[in-house]
């Protein structure tokens, strides 16, 4: 169904992807950024950010916070964590200007190799999938057209690959944003991400250069273990403000001695997960557009 509007990365460049990671695990003083791994290997800035995170869930990267001088790019410091980043205005010793510290434009986000370099690539990159051009034109028609189909697809793990593949879409249809599908995780199940470097400014400045979309069409209500799964795997990607877990079904409510998946997802930060409704995918699709839905779920 939608085979014409993805494209596959081409196997060479993952190939001069992982020379170029060799190379840098040979100095241990040595980190990549995103923009020069672009640069060096000719992958476009979208497809290089997915592949960090997805190498930095993985153990081969471990990703820090590099903070610099706004006015003349002078290092200040790497962090593992945001929370390590000091609340404080500092005096650059390079060019006397006064900045803050804990200000997120003067973050960058570098990666390090780890002793793990054996196999740079554990899952087969090639597999990497992004939505062309052609796919930002699709109508509303179109997706109620398809969603109407995924409801009366019998086969649950068909409609679950689908299903991924048609939120990617209906998300790709917000200018600017780049969505990028791996079909084959660890697990067997499809990860969306959304790179948002280039998307419009309410919605990257809520989820940062790098968000995912978790993608659920289950008979009964979510529980904890797969938003806590979900969870884990943002949590290690610091390009990542805000993700979004989408259940069909929506979530398990608990009790007073067991709490449900929706207080537990409402109580993540750094990066924080929004839930999204059957009725908010509804939405969505009879406007041909998340953005209305997505904007209505800034506001507490």
């Amino acid at each position: 169904m939608y085979s014409q509007k993805l494209e596959n990365i081409p196997k060479e460049k993952s190939q001069e992807l992982q020379t170029y990671l060799s190379r840098a695990s040979d100095n241990e003083d040595s980190y990549v950024r995103r923009r020069s791994i672009a640069k060096q290997t000719g992958l476009d800035e979208a497809t290089v950010q997915v592949i960090l995170s997805e190498l930095t869930d993985s153990g081969v990267l471990v990703a820090k916070l590099q903070i610099r001088c706004p006015y003349c790019s002078t290092q200040h410091g790497i962090y593992a964590r945001k929370g390590q980043v000091p609340d404080e205005e500092r005096m650059c010793f390079n060019c006397q200007n006064e900045f803050q510290l804990n200000r997120e434009r003067n973050w960058e986000v570098i990666y390090k190799v780890t002793d793990e370099e054996d196999d740079f690539f554990p899952r087969d990159f090639t597999n990497l999938l992004k939505y062309s051009e052609e796919g930002k034109k699709e109508s509303t028609k179109f997706f109620q057209h398809e969603l109407e189909k995924l409801r009366n697809m019998d086969n649950p793990q068909r409609r679950g690959k689908i299903f991924d593949h048609f939120v990617g879409l209906l998300f790709h249809q917000i200018d600017g944003l780049e969505v990028r599908i791996q079909p084959e995780g660890d697990s067997g199940e499809t990860d969306v991400h959304i790179v948002c470097i280039n998307g419009p400014s309410w919605f990257s400045t809520t989820c940062g250069t790098h968000t995912m979309i978790e993608n659920k069409w289950e008979k009964h209500p979510i529980q904890k273990g797969p938003v806590h799964k979900f969870y884990g795997k943002i949590s290690s990607n610091h390009s990542c403000e805000r993700a979004y877990f989408l259940s069909m079904s929506g979530f398990s409510n608990g009790n007073r001695s067991n709490i449900g998946a929706h207080t537990v997802l409402k109580k993540f930060q750094d990066p924080e997960i929004v839930d999204l409704w059957e009725e908010d995918l509804q939405k969505m699709v009879d406007d041909g557009n998340p953005s209305r839905v997505l904007r209505q779920k800034l506001v507490p």
